[in-house]
């Protein structure tokens, strides 16, 4: 199985992930696991709990949902270079986290966002 990014490349789900959630085989649109208790559902390309657990998180649903659905704003290159100015001067450069290597290296960005600040800034170890 394969979805397409938000760069609209199509990425194959890697075997390191399905075991992970304990998977043989790529999960179809719509099917739910249930790793650890909770109940996971497939939804355009993304693992999603099934149900929301607190008024807090459905409010963070609602926002970020009205924000995913505005990527010509965030995917623009005036925000995509924010977002890296943004984290350069926050953090580390991100090639000073990880050692040098012949391949690109996989990162998870396990965040409550889009992962756009993450993408930029990890972007010189990840291209």
């Amino acid at each position: 199985m394969s979805f397409t990014s938000s760069r609209g490349s199509d990425i194959e789900t890697p075997d390191w992930f399905l075991q992970l959630i304990g998977q043989q085989a790529p999960l179809s649109e719509g099917e739910t696991i249930t790793p650890c208790g909770v109940e996971l559902q497939q939804k355009n390309g993304v693992l999603r709990a099934s149900t929301v657990m607190s008024s807090e998180q459905k409010q963070t649903e609602e926002t970020f949902g009205f924000k995913w659905h505005k990527r010509d704003t965030f995917e623009s290159a005036a925000s995509l270079n924010m977002m890296q100015q943004w984290s350069s001067g926050r953090y580390l450069p991100a090639d000073q986290w990880f050692p040098q290597q012949d391949r690109p290296y996989v990162v998870l960005d396990a965040g409550c966002g889009a992962s756009y600040t993450g993408l930029e800034y990890f972007r010189p170890i990840l291209d």
